[in-house]
């Protein structure tokens, strides 16, 4: 496992709600996001982050099901049992900027894509989930930012400015917690309107 793998699976795992959720996939199976929410005190938005990020590190299986409102996703836990390990020989010494920027950007889109779509009960059109796999270039980095401001004044024009803030806050604010010294080192929130990151800001 790579060292960028082994930290995004342990910051995943130690998340506080994360066994919670593991617990009740394990007990229950295939589960929709509203259903993992209710059973575990969550807010929707929450539980559908959790179930996406544990998707990404791949513990979770997902697949399309149909609710009162059409199609939903369903998850379920891959194994019960989980392992974190890394070789330490193979950790190199440092991920570079770009890196850390793109992954940045990329996770911050995916999440607020997804509390779009429990919001609004369906993915915008033409605004697909990023993959986890992407290169590291300033080309790309553009693309991402470009890609969450389009998504963002999607948002906008839908539930409007207050609800987007809202929404935004929710979507990013364990991200920002995350990136906590990258952000101040690098301004990743500089991208992004100033009346969104207020609230996000690092204390």
């Amino acid at each position: 496992m790579s060292q960028q793998k082994f930290r995004r699976k342990a910051y995943v795992l130690g998340k506080e709600h994360t066994l919670k959720v593991i617990k009740y996939l394990n007990d229950n199976g295939w589960s929709k996001s509203s259903i993992v929410a209710k059973k575990c005190g969550l807010h929707i938005a929450t539980a559908s982050s959790y179930l996406e990020e544990l998707n990404e590190i791949g513990l979770v299986d997902k697949r399309e099901g149909w609710g009162k409102t059409g199609k939903v996703m369903e998850y379920r836990l891959k194994d019960p049992k989980i392992e974190l390990s890394i070789d330490v020989s193979q950790v190199p010494k440092r991920t570079s900027d770009m890196e850390i920027v793109v992954n940045f950007y990329r996770r911050l889109f995916n999440s607020v894509l997804e509390s779009t779509r429990v919001l609004i009960g369906f993915t915008p059109k033409g605004m697909d989930k990023i993959p986890p796999t992407v290169k590291f270039d300033e080309t790309t980095k553009r693309d991402f930012i470009d890609s969450l401001r389009e998504l963002i004044e999607y948002n906008e024009n839908k539930i409007g400015l207050e609800s987007t803030s809202k929404l935004i806050h929710r979507a990013g604010k364990e991200l920002v917690n995350e990136y906590r010294s990258d952000i101040e080192r690098m301004g990743l929130l500089d991208d992004i309107p100033k009346r969104y990151t207020e609230g996000l800001e690092v204390n």
